[in-house]
């Protein structure tokens, strides 16, 4: 897993760790194009019970940054697990 330096640096502010993402991606998720972005992707998970989005680069499979999932990916993901 690669990480960017926006990563790295919004981690510490956000309470994130790279164990952490291994555990999202490992369970449950969901994934989502971006909106803005053809070469980014979200990928929604559950970790410590709380949803989480982690945006991706897919071509380079860089992980950019991660953070609380918003309402629109909430709902995407509690409808694919029926929450």
């Amino acid at each position: 897993m690669k990480l960017t330096q926006h990563f790295l640096k919004r981690s510490g502010e956000r309470d994130i760790y790279p164990e952490m993402l291994v555990k999202i991606v490992s369970g449950d998720y969901v994934f989502l194009p971006s909106e803005q972005d053809p070469s980014a992707g979200l990928i929604v998970g559950k970790q410590d019970g709380k949803l989480w989005t982690v945006i991706v680069n897919i071509e380079t499979e860089k992980i950019i940054t991660a953070r609380r999932a918003h309402g629109k990916e909430i709902k995407l993901y509690e409808q694919k697990f029926r929450l």
